[in-house]
């Protein structure tokens, strides 16, 4: 028996022999009591903590917060609790401003009433270097450490050009930390003092420090004045790259504002030297070449410079007119921009016209002398169809005298019938085939005979009657 109890109670020493022994914690030593500041109960959610001087502590109920200017009564009670603490020296806090109050650690001693009560403490901050520091603009920094007896705080910056100061930048912080502000527009290459500062319960300051705004890059001399252009003359040097092609479009316009030239980018514009064009001229001409035969300058003539300047791509000529000053029939329709060369006016094709703007439109590739031409279309008039008349011959016959005589009666003698007789044509018989006749002249000719002897005769007699009549 007795060595069944020992194999029974054997295996449960061995184990509990093995297992490694815990310090069990002491009970801790808890507190409440009425909370003021400066004399005025504690605003509600005010920090009530503990700190000892020797041990180890936990944060388990530490700190706890007040409620109606009291901790522990209708909050949990404010425990100090730990390891190693038997005989430490506890001390206590109102917002992490020490109360001055202590008392010695008792393992589960209390609670005890204590009563605390803490002097009206200023914000803890300090001034921190500014960065980022421009000609006109630099950022200032601080630092919030605490926030003294206030559960928050107001923090802003001082700063100006001496440590009077003058001016001030406000922020609202609730919590320690970094905390910054920027200025701008201030001056260059000037030294400007700040400081930050907090006001809570009280007012507290960081220490004065200065920044110096950056000196600007000195600037090039300036350029001297660009001459004065004459009306109609457009500078382009600094509009012409490499290759002598515009870099930018370029609109010029004549001395009276009536003719414009438009360059695109990239054209590339030649002197008759075959150099960079450096400006372009148009003027309208004093004496200005006459227009063609049958046709009207409308406007003004302008001559466009430098002389012979040639373009790889085609460039936009545009003249303005007056519809009112047309001459008489001459339409919107016929206008067309020419050039004048070896003394004559070559038109140019596809010249577009705005009725709308009163504008016409042609593009052209070389410099020489422009005009708007008007020419009045041709009227073809058409021939009346004239049917040649045939004059008639009028012959006039010269009057004979006429000698009375004595009246002649003259018997008017009958015209003798005259006969013709009919040939009978001979009978053919039906199985008969003629052979063809031919002409039987002297029959034809007998008859025209006597045709001819009546009509005479008839002459002769009328003529007689009216001679005796």
């Amino acid at each position: 028996m007795k060595n069944i109890l020992i194999c029974i109670l054997l295996p449960f020493l061995l184990a509990f022999g093995a297992t490694p022994v815990y310090a069990v914690p002491a009970l801790p030593h808890a507190f409440y009591g009425s909370v003021t500041i400066n004399g005025t109960a504690a605003p509600d959610g005010s920090r009530v903590s503990a700190t000892v001087d020797s041990g180890t502590i936990i944060s388990t109920q530490n700190p706890v917060t007040t409620v109606a200017g009291s901790y522990g009564v209708d909050t949990p009670k404010l425990l100090v609790q730990g390891d190693d603490l038997s005989g430490a020296t506890i001390t206590f806090y109102v917002n992490g401003v020490s109360t001055g109050q202590t008392a010695t650690f008792e393992a589960g001693g209390g609670p005890a009433t204590l009563d605390l009560n803490v002097p009206a403490t200023p914000p803890s901050l300090s001034t921190s270097a500014a960065s980022s520091v421009t000609t006109s603009s630099a950022t200032l920094n601080g630092t919030l450490s605490n926030l003294g007896t206030a559960l928050s705080v107001s923090v802003s910056f001082q700063w100006g050009a001496t440590e009077a100061y003058g001016n001030t930048i406000v922020l609202s912080v609730s919590q320690t930390g970094a905390f910054d502000a920027t200025l701008s527009g201030l001056n260059p290459a000037t030294t400007y003092h700040f400081r930050a500062a907090a006001v809570g319960d009280g007012t507290g300051y960081g220490t004065d420090r200065t920044f110096t705004t950056a000196t600007p890059p000195s600037l090039p001399p300036p350029a001297p004045p660009s001459p004065v252009l004459p009306r109609g003359t457009t500078d382009v040097r600094g509009m012409v790259g490499d290759g002598c092609s515009f870099i930018e479009p370029v609109t010029a316009a004549s001395d009276d504002e009536l003719c414009t030239l438009t360059i695109p980018v990239g054209t590339v514009g030649l002197t008759e030297d075959l150099e960079c064009l450096p400006e372009i001229t148009m003027v309208t001409m004093e004496e200005p070449p006459p227009p063609p035969e049958d046709a009207h300058v409308i406007g003004l003539v302008y001559d466009f410079g430098p002389d012979g300047a040639t373009f790889e791509e085609a460039i936009i000529l545009t003249f303005t007119y007056d519809p009112d000053a047309l001459p008489e029939g001459v339409s919107e329709e016929d206008l067309v921009i020419a050039y004048f060369v070896d003394g004559e006016w070559i038109e140019l094709d596809e010249c577009v016209i705005d009725t709308e703007t009163n504008t016409i439109t042609a593009s052209v590739s070389h410099f020489t002398t422009f005009a708007v031409i008007g020419t009045p279309p041709t009227v073809v008039e058409e021939k009346p169809t004239v049917t040649p008349v045939k004059p008639e011959l009028v012959v006039e016959k010269e009057e004979e005298p006429v000698e009375e005589a004595p009246e002649l009666v003259v018997e008017k003698e009958e015209a003798p019938e005259l006969v013709v007789e009919k040939e009978e044509e001979p009978v053919v018989e039906k199985d008969e085939v003629p052979a063809p006749a031919g002409v039987n002249w002297p029959v034809v000719g007998g008859i025209i005979g006597g045709v001819v002897l009546l009509v005479g005769w008839l002459i002769f007699f009328f003529w007689r009657r009216r001679a005796y009549n």
